[in-house]
């Protein structure tokens, strides 16, 4: 009988510069209109098994991350980018095969 070894990939994701319209900041100016927020992301992630090229769920979705973005910043106030980063963090670390995600955003 003939095991089947353990598969184990790395694999990345790469969002660059996805830019949001949102209210962020500290101050009451900052407060009052939208502003130009930039994020760019690199997400490395841990799969056991190869890809299921008919099954989104067997990957890591880049869309799915944008989403999540996205409702992050409509369901509250963020003073600082620090805080909203930090909220980034929190919501994706909760998918296991994540392992490293380096985040920059910005203000434009």
């Amino acid at each position: 009988m003939i095991k089947k070894k353990l598969i184990q990939l790395w694999k990345k994701i790469l969002i660059n510069e996805l830019i949001l319209d949102l209210k962020l900041g500290y101050y009451d100016f900052e407060k009052e209109n939208p502003q130009k927020v930039k994020f760019s992301l690199e997400i490395d992630y841990e799969d056991k098994k190869p890809t299921n090229d008919k099954d989104i769920k067997s990957i890591v979705n880049y869309g799915t991350i944008v989403k999540l973005i996205i409702k992050l910043v409509k369901k509250k106030h963020y003073n600082f980018l620090e805080t909203l980063a930090e909220a980034v963090f929190d919501e994706l670390f909760k998918d296991k095969r994540i392992g490293k995600i380096m985040l920059k955003n910005w203000k434009n």
